[in-house]
């Protein structure tokens, strides 16, 4: 990697588009960390979950969607990045806010399974994005991405446990507008 490959790099993020897929990249992992973070606290506190039982719920999201994450993939790869992003978090984000106004504990923690599992059955396609938008350099773009996933995205956790503050599932609704904010900046990368 020389000198003229990084700014090449910095001027490809650094340009409408890639802010834009950053904005959307950072905005997906933001929803599904607050996911991540407020789930097991909320059926805990809320539903009278054991720390076992909210791991076992915790453990299934990230199964499932670890298990999809290879079908996204190739639905992806044949169809297209952003159609089943889309499709994906805004059923994710509905999912989240469906936890908000429903009642009854299976119900609630099945929707916020269902919906961090969705989040996660999509990251590859995500990261798929974000090679496709660098063209060369696929481990350099990777590292990147994982900061602004990993990084940036960890703010979802600070702003969901603020948002719980209020009501914890007020944490759930921010979750889905994250996830619906992703869907927006990232069509606004490909116009």
């Amino acid at each position: 990697l020389t000198k003229a490959d990084l700014i090449a790099f910095a001027h490809q993020w650094r340009s409408r588009t890639g802010l834009f897929l950053i904005g959307g990249i950072a905005a997906y992992n933001m929803a599904l960390i607050a996911l991540m973070t407020m789930m097991p606290f909320f059926v805990q506190r809320t539903h009278g979950f054991t720390p076992a039982q909210a791991g076992i719920a915790f453990a299934l999201s990230m199964l499932f969607g670890s298990i999809g994450q290879p079908v996204i993939g190739h639905i992806s790869d044949r169809h297209g990045r952003f159609g089943i992003f889309a499709l994906c978090s805004v059923i994710a984000a509905l999912m989240a806010f469906g936890a908000v106004f429903m009642s009854g504990a299976l119900l609630v923690v099945g929707l916020l399974i269902a919906a961090m599992a969705i989040l996660v059955a999509i990251r590859s396609g995500v990261l798929a994005m974000a090679v496709d938008h660098s063209s060369k350099h696929e481990a350099t773009a990777m590292g990147f991405v994982f900061v602004v996933l990993d990084g940036v995205g960890a703010l979802g956790a600070v702003l969901a446990g603020i948002a719980g503050d209020f009501n914890l599932v007020a944490s759930f609704a921010l979750a889905g507008a994250l996830s619906l904010g992703a869907v927006g900046l990232i069509a606004a990368a490909r116009r």
